[in-house]
């Protein structure tokens, strides 16, 4: 009995031994199952929160662009607006003038045509009064004026047909000026679409940019799988790279061609600006050179004025001599008394209204060489900041060469108006334009200089916007499995893959090469158990058959050209 009860009681020992492993065994396959779970989820809750973080630095990018863009819109929209109701005006008060300029000497020409007949009309009177005096000697010296003043009539008949000539011409010079300004009204109207073009397909690159931005960061943040293992989850890593990597080349010479054709439209604009300029400046030297006929129109009339005051004065002293003297001595007496008053008088006339007329001439000859130099003086005022730009942006080997030869053409220009200064004659005053315009040349190179200043300036800008719309936060993992966000800063050629630190801290050059280096981390289990039993070979073998945590590190990130 003793034995059977011993034998019972080691059976029964032996069978609660078995069942009580068994349970141990079952209660670790489930901790290391929740284990498991626990890490993946940890895991799957990272990513998330780096495609949240990334998302919201995306938006933020994005509204930040955004307000740039209308902000440079509005301001572009109101200074066309202001550009071209300025325009519109000076064009509405140069119309009127000039209308007003066409009135008036359509009103001076029909008086002179009147006035031009009454002294036909004279003239036909005095020579029926001279028909009807026998006096041989008056005949003759009336015949002689007479031809005198029909030479001169004729000469006014000549001046008026130019004076008509000229007011066709000018008229149809109003009318090629409304044909400029309308040309120039179409191309401003062309250059507003095409900026409008331009300023939409910015917006449109934009946000392939941003989609593209968030596909790479999604990539870039993509969780291995668990199907993927050894070289081939390494192999599609390095696939996917390429492929953001390609897709940001060809962004990159997108906004380069975009770019590019701004620049261009920005240069057409300028163009025509100059243009602009030229036809105001031309249009404002016409009207000094209307004024300057009109004022030898003034002293043709105050000429023509005065012989017919002769005229009448030589009639009067007809009439009284036909009445008072009888005696055929007397009259000669008086006749060669007053063909000598009437001598000295017309010869002094004659040298006053010449010299009046040559004066008047001179100062106009004088007047066409100081808008010539004018001009010529603007041109180079023009080509100065293209001379500066030159100068400022280009790295010249030989910049001291290029300097010297800017300094000899600012030099030249100097000379060749103090040279226009000398030939100048003494009595001539020169006018205040001139003045102005010699006086504030520093200033015009101060206000060029504050341009190019503030385009550069623009420019800038334009170039940081630009990089920050390049620059990125790049990921570093840490040995502790803790994520750090680390700004680096890039360069104008740079990809965004191109500035990732490596671990030991250090930044890598453009010539390196992208290589993966896989850094497994074993848990502490796998390593030879101490003790040999049969348990703990068991929990090994079941830790071996769970997939193990795999960190990928780039050593370099150089994007493959």
């Amino acid at each position: 009995m003793s034995d059977s009860t011993s034998s019972c009681n080691e059976s029964a020992f032996t069978e609660s031994k078995d069942e009580y492993f068994n349970e141990t065994l079952d209660g670790n396959i489930d901790y290391r199952k929740l284990h498991f779970q626990n890490e993946t989820y940890q895991q799957e809750l990272h990513n998330l929160r780096l495609k949240l973080i990334h998302n919201e630095a995306m938006q933020r990018e994005l509204q930040e662009a955004n307000d740039l863009l209308e902000q440079s819109l509005t301001k572009e929209k109101e200074k066309a607006e202001k550009k071209l109701q300025e325009i519109k005006e000076k064009n509405r008060q140069i119309q009127v003038t000039y209308e007003n300029q066409v009135n008036e000497l359509g009103i001076e020409l029909e008086k002179k045509v009147k006035e031009n007949k009454e002294l036909h009309n004279l003239l036909i009177q005095h020579k029926d009064e001279i028909s009807q005096t026998k006096l041989c000697k008056s005949d003759q010296n009336i015949e002689e004026r007479l031809t005198s003043l029909k030479k001169q009539m004729q000469e006014l008949l000549i001046d008026l047909e130019d004076e008509r000539r000229k007011k066709e011409e000018a008229e149809e010079m109003i009318k090629d000026l409304n044909s400029q300004l309308l040309e120039l009204q179409e191309i401003l109207q062309i250059t507003k679409d095409n900026l409008r073009e331009t300023n939409e397909i910015l917006e449109n690159k934009c946000e392939e940019l941003a989609l593209c931005r968030t596909e790479i960061e999604t990539l870039k943040t993509v969780s291995p799988s668990e199907s993927y293992k050894g070289n081939s989850l390494f192999a599609e890593v390095e696939d996917r790279r390429q492929v953001a990597l390609n897709k940001a080349i060809t962004l990159k010479k997108k906004y380069d061609e975009v770019k590019q054709a701004y620049n261009a439209k920005v240069e057409e604009v300028k163009l025509l600006k100059m243009e602009k300029a030229a036809i105001l400046k031309e249009w404002e030297n016409y009207g000094s050179v209307f004024s300057e006929d009109n004022d030898l129109i003034n002293k043709y009339k105050s000429r023509i004025h005065d012989l017919e005051k002769r005229l009448i004065e030589a009639q009067k002293n007809n009439i009284e001599t036909k009445i008072t003297d009888t005696s055929f001595s007397y009259l000669e007496s008086l006749l060669a008394e007053k063909k000598k008053e009437i001598q000295e008088l017309h010869q002094k006339i004659e040298h006053d209204s010449i010299d009046m007329l040559v004066q008047a001439e001179i100062q106009h000859e004088i007047m066409k060489q100081l808008k010539y130099w004018k001009c010529k003086a603007m041109h180079m005022e023009a080509q100065l900041p293209e001379f500066k730009s030159q100068f400022e942006v280009e790295d010249f080997p030989d910049r001291e060469e290029t300097a010297a030869e800017n300094m000899n053409k600012i030099e030249r220009i100097t000379s060749e108006s103090t040279i226009l200064k000398d030939r100048l004659p003494v009595s001539y005053l020169r006018p205040k334009n001139m003045l102005q315009t010699i006086g504030n040349a520093d200033t015009s190179l101060q206000i060029i200089n504050t341009r190019e200043s503030t385009t550069n300036d623009h420019d800038c800008r334009a170039d940081k916007s630009s990089n920050m719309m390049i620059d990125k936060n790049c990921l570093d993992y840490n040995n502790s499995d803790k994520s750090e966000f680390e700004d680096t800063k890039m360069e104008k050629d740079t990809n965004a893959i191109q500035c990732r630190k490596t671990q030991n801290g250090t930044f890598l050059s453009l010539n390196e090469t992208q290589k993966s280096r896989k850094v497994v981390q074993f848990s502490e289990d796998t390593k030879s158990p101490p003790n040999d039993s049969m348990t703990k070979r068991k929990e090994n073998e079941e830790k071996k058959k769970v997939p193990k945590q795999y960190k990928v590190m780039y050593i370099s990130s150089e994007s493959s050209k």
